[in-house]
């Protein structure tokens, strides 16, 4: 076997390699020996259908056969679990075999220091600050007054509507009666179709999701929300152990804190594990990007993507994360000896098995018969890891919104997770 290295690109790599006759020969004899073991043929006994039928039954694909075992020979002169993906072409030349070989070896990836990355989160007065405003227009509006109106809706008003979906072949299910508030934003396309309309008006709609399906909806009452004043009688009628507005909004206030614990328990690790991901470095060949896109494109059965261009980019940029998150997260956990021992997959199947109302027997059950199911959530238990111990080397700062806007802005949200 001779080997010739013809080109080099990071971890992309193509190879010639040739095998003589000599070798060839043998590579026959291994594939003769192996298809004996899995054909069999009329008027041979198994195991015993001789090469010279074998190559005139199979044909090309015999040869195919060959360029595989040759392959495999290859192989074992190099590091098969640091293969990503490879291409192979082959031909024979007078007994002489050549592998043309396009080797897209796992890239390597630069991890940066957690140390020299920065968490930025709002200062927790200023959250606990609007949790409270908004836990207070909450219960203002539990304790609305309704006042029937008898002008066009408007958005802030709660109004009263009886659905019915029709289909066109003329069927309609069963009118219900629902009770909603107007809001405005979040494209709110069913409020607004109903801003502006009177009691008794009857308002047709497309269903959003069947375009065969029409929704009849009948405004039955219009009500203006009164809401009450924030004073000491307001939070008396929250509740009797209140004796001023201030004891309700310091009872809001531990709440908040405590709620705030909880949120950077959870948020923190998160957006470290961005940043950290961010900030790697992936080595990877263009030519690799365009092979793992290629497949991905077939595999989508997209027609004619190379004419959008932004979905080229976006596919691209996708191709990019499917290897860089992953092998950023295994090299690090690999480097700071995070590893999955079996307490720590109990705790785990525990959690996930509260979350999903089952038990963890049951779960463990459902794992042992779905290894990919197994795999994707270790790889997820993995994540959440190197999340936390992320957590605890970055730096945290404290930002407010004006504070960022004075610095230039945020950087755009990273999807690298």
């Amino acid at each position: 076997m001779e080997e010739k290295l013809l080109e080099r690109d990071r971890n992309y790599e193509e190879w010639q390699v040739v095998f003589n006759e000599q070798e060839v020969k043998k590579l026959e004899d291994k594939v003769t020996r192996y298809l004996n073991t899995r054909l069999s043929l009329p008027g041979f006994r198994p195991g015993r259908i001789p090469k010279s039928i074998l190559k005139a039954r199979l044909g090309q694909k015999f040869e195919d056969y060959i360029a595989d075992f040759a392959y495999s020979e290859w192989m074992e002169k190099h590091d098969e679990s640091n293969v990503l993906d490879h291409e192979l072409s082959h031909e024979f030349k007078d007994g002489v075999l050549v592998l043309n070989l396009k080797m897209h070896w796992i890239p390597e990836v630069e991890l940066p220091k957690p140390e020299d990355l920065t968490v930025e989160i709002p200062p927790s007065e200023e959250l606990v600050e609007k949790f409270i405003r908004n836990a207070l227009e909450n219960l203002r509006g539990e304790k609305a007054i309704l006042e029937p109106k008898e002008g066009p809706a408007e958005y802030g008003d709660v109004v009263e509507i009886e659905i019915k979906a029709k289909v066109k072949n003329g069927e309609s299910s069963e009118a219900k009666t629902y009770q909603i508030i107007l809001r405005e934003g979040h494209n709110n396309d069913f409020a607004a179709q109903i801003v502006g309309r009177k009691k008794d008006d009857v308002i047709h709609m497309s269903h959003e999701t069947d375009e065969n399906v029409t929704l009849e909806v009948k405004l039955l009452q219009v009500y203006r929300r009164i809401l009450p004043e924030l004073d000491d009688s307001f939070a008396k009628m929250v509740d009797e152990g209140f004796e001023t507005l201030a004891d309700l909004e310091e009872s809001l206030r531990k709440i908040g804190f405590e709620k705030l614990e909880v949120f950077k328990k959870e948020f923190i690790p998160k957006i470290a594990l961005i940043e950290f991901i961010k900030n790697a470095k992936l080595d990877v060949s263009e030519k690799t990007i365009d092979r793992l896109l290629e497949k991905s494109l077939e595999k989508a059965d997209k027609k004619d993507p190379y004419e959008d261009e932004e979905f080229l980019r976006n596919a691209r940029e996708e191709v990019v994360r499917y290897l860089k998150v992953p092998l950023t997260i295994n090299k690090y956990a690999s480097e700071n000896d995070i590893e999955i021992n079996e307490e720590i997959f109990e705790e785990y199947v525990e959690r996930l098995a509260a979350n999903y109302s089952t038990t963890s027997e049951r779960l463990k059950k459902l794992l042992a018969k779905k290894p990919d199911l197994l795999d994707d959530l270790l790889s997820e238990l993995l994540r959440e890891l190197v999340a936390q111990d992320l957590a605890g080397k970055v730096a945290i700062i404290e930002k407010a919104a004006d504070q960022k806007a004075e610095d230039g802005g945020e950087e755009g949200e990273s999807n690298e997770s």
